[in-house]
């Protein structure tokens, strides 16, 4: 390497090219984190596609992209798409991205005209305090979200803050890259006001050459407006996971009998949750592995947090699992509320509303209220290892309970923390929902001897238990 004339070699964009054409099979790019490696020749394909639909949105000379993500395949190839696409690239330092007030000024100081966020990250952006918005994104012409399913109630409040620039919504996988886009600026116009009624933003029409079909459990296609697993065709798919043949097995499949024709052979299993409506737009439900079983009912995680969002009190939220198989496990959903001054909402009060919209057993037993939810350093998707632990047992929050206020109520609640090993409870909590289960489960007896106690002191009348 030591003659070689890097000054006499042109642009690194020129030397790309120029290496596509000569060695088209050779391997350009590895990224051994994510056992993914493209050649030359996938990667010059991959990457005219994506050059091709930044190109039809907009990107021009004299527009400034900005890009923040973890070294990985997606960074090579947005890089070489946006020189191809003939902007200028900007890349946000990792120092800067994930500080609200840095970032805006990065951005104003560089003059950032289009740059992609995580919803996430754009909200983290809107919360935080003494940030002139508008003077910050003075210049960006467009957003690109992506990473994330992006909820209506979020994108209203960009639309609001940022009128005027473009919001698009862009959907893919490592292992396919850029799979669809949707204009949601020109979207929110044709809904009309209507936008309420729905809990995600469409991910958009698909790109040049891609394929998707849905399949449910059964592998079998599931027609326009039903739900299933995504599962993606086309020219942009990964070879595979590198030395890693069982997962490649498992994620890169062959077309399933019954499938169209218009389909190809070679199919990528995304993992995401979704459906095609009749124009050929796809929307994102979520993640398939969402899916939990709790005391033999069967709950879609995204459905319960897509219920919190939809209440006027929640502004984000995060629902995790308690437990571990063949234990008793709870819900826990950690609540980001709307209005930060009024840190007090009630638990029983979101309790009580999620039951209109949910079935009981879809109800967390516990609820954490958060000024806001942790993100990762990297990739700017909620940390949901970083979330608070809670011990059920000595966990309470004392300002979003309900008290006892009267000398019954005041007599009841040491009683029933007592037999629930809680500091307290609230007067509208459900038994169960305090984590009942796992103390009725319990080999002693003590539950049961304290509630005969109860009866004995308060309606004076004897009981006693005995195991079934």
């Amino acid at each position: 390497m030591e003659d070689f004339d890097y000054e006499h070699q042109g642009l690194p964009y020129e030397m790309f090219m120029r290496q596509a054409k000569e060695t088209p099979d050779r391997i350009a790019v590895v990224s051994p984190g994510e056992n993914r490696q493209l050649t030359y020749k996938e990667l010059d394909d991959v990457t005219d596609v994506l050059a091709t639909n930044m190109r039809i949105n907009g990107v021009e000379e004299d527009c400034i992209v900005g890009i923040y993500m973890e070294k990985c395949l997606n960074y090579t190839i947005s890089y070489i798409a946006t020189l191809k696409a003939g902007a200028t690239l900007v890349i946000v330092p990792d120092t800067v991205i994930y500080d609200p007030f840095l970032l805006c000024q990065f951005l104003k100081e560089h003059r950032i005209s289009r740059m992609m966020f995580t919803p996430s990250l754009l909200e983290a952006v809107l919360d935080a305090d003494r940030i002139d918005f508008r003077r910050a994104f003075h210049f960006m012409r467009v957003v690109l979200f992506c990473g994330e399913v992006l909820t209506t109630r979020l994108l209203e409040r960009c639309l609001k803050a940022l009128p005027s620039v473009q919001f698009f919504n862009m959907y893919g996988t490592s292992e396919a890259n850029c799979v669809a886009i949707a204009d949601l600026s020109e979207w929110y116009r044709q809904q009309k006001g209507e936008i309420c009624g729905k809990k995600f933003c469409p991910v958009g029409k698909l790109l040049p050459g891609v394929k998707i079909v849905i399949l449910n459990d059964e592998m079998q296609a599931q027609p326009v407006g039903v739900a299933g697993e995504i599962y993606i065709g086309g020219p942009k798919l990964a070879l595979g996971y590198l030395k890693q043949p069982e997962l490649t097995r498992a994620r890169f499949i062959k077309k399933p009998d019954g499938v169209s024709d218009l389909i190809p052979s070679r199919l990528h299993r995304s993992g995401d949750w979704g459906y095609l409506l009749s124009d050929g737009t796809l929307e994102v439900c979520g993640r398939c592995d969402s899916k939990v079983k709790i005391r033999g009912y069967s709950i879609e995680i995204q459905a319960v947090e897509a219920a919190l969002l939809s209440l006027p009190v929640v502004n984000a939220c995060v629902v995790l699992v308690e437990g571990e198989e063949g234990q008793d496990k709870n819900l826990i959903a950690y609540v980001v509320p709307e209005n930060q001054e009024n840190m007090t909402i009630k638990r029983g009060e979101i309790r009580a509303s999620l039951k209109k919209r949910l079935p009981f057993y879809m109800i967390p037993s516990y609820f954490v209220f958060l000024e806001s939810l942790p993100l990762h350093a990297k990739s700017g998707k909620v940390d949901k290892k970083a979330l608070p632990l809670i011990d059920k047992y000595e966990w309470i929050d004392m300002k979003s309970m309900s008290c006892p206020s009267t000398p019954t109520e005041n007599s009841l609640v040491p009683f029933w923390a007592d037999i629930l090993s809680l500091k307290s409870v609230d007067i509208y909590e459900s038994f169960f929902n305090l984590g009942g289960i796992e103390s009725l489960g319990k080999t002693e007896s003590k539950p049961f001897q304290l509630l005969a106690q109860l009866l004995d002191e308060m309606v004076n009348v004897q009981v006693s238990f005995r195991p079934m």
